[in-house]
């Protein structure tokens, strides 16, 4: 039988962007990822007991390179710009820059001009979605008062508002 393993992640002391960050992998301990179980619904400490093994990482935050083209290289997802996982965005800002990118070079045969416009178009954006993905980080996080707070507008917002508020992140469309 092959045995299973799930990878979750964990936040680990805030780095902000641009400081360095030491990123760690361990493996979890049956405590640490049982501990809040006993308050939990039975589906998710099942969920929880299904895996032979887990593996923790610390999260590391980064500023998006500046610039995220130079010359004839470009830098385009996590490699030009890492994000927290707070939005679930990582894939799709890959994506779109795949899509700016293509764009940018289809409609420009300078690739260096092409690659400053692609950068230029991208870097604003990806740092509004950088932003949001910190700010939702430390709201999910939060204990206390600040909870009590988090969990009354969401629920107040519900579903559709909840949606609308990042009309902005799901309503992107790539440049025509």
């Amino acid at each position: 039988m092959q045995s299973r393993r799930t990878i979750a992640a964990a936040p680990r002391g805030h780095q902000g962007p641009g400081r360095q960050a030491r990123v760690e992998s361990r493996a979890a301990s049956r405590e640490c990822r049982t501990r809040r179980g006993p308050g939990s619904a039975a589906p998710l400490r099942d969920l929880l007991s299904l895996p032979d093994s887990w593996l923790v990482w610390s999260l590391a935050d980064r500023a998006v390179a500046r610039p995220l083209a130079r010359d004839r290289l470009a830098l385009i997802g996590d490699a030009g710009h890492p994000m927290l996982p707070y939005l679930a965005q990582g894939a799709a800002l890959a994506i779109e820059d795949a899509a700016v990118l293509t764009r940018a070079l289809a409609d420009n045969a300078d690739v260096p001009a092409a690659l400053a416009a692609y950068s230029g178009a991208r870097t604003a954006r990806v740092r509004r979605v950088q932003k949001a993905a910190r700010s939702n980080g430390r709201t999910y996080h939060a204990g206390g008062v600040v909870a009590f707070l988090r969990n009354a507008v969401m629920a107040r917002l519900g579903p559709d508002g909840m949606r609308d508020r990042y009309a902005w992140l799901y309503g992107w469309t790539p440049p025509a």
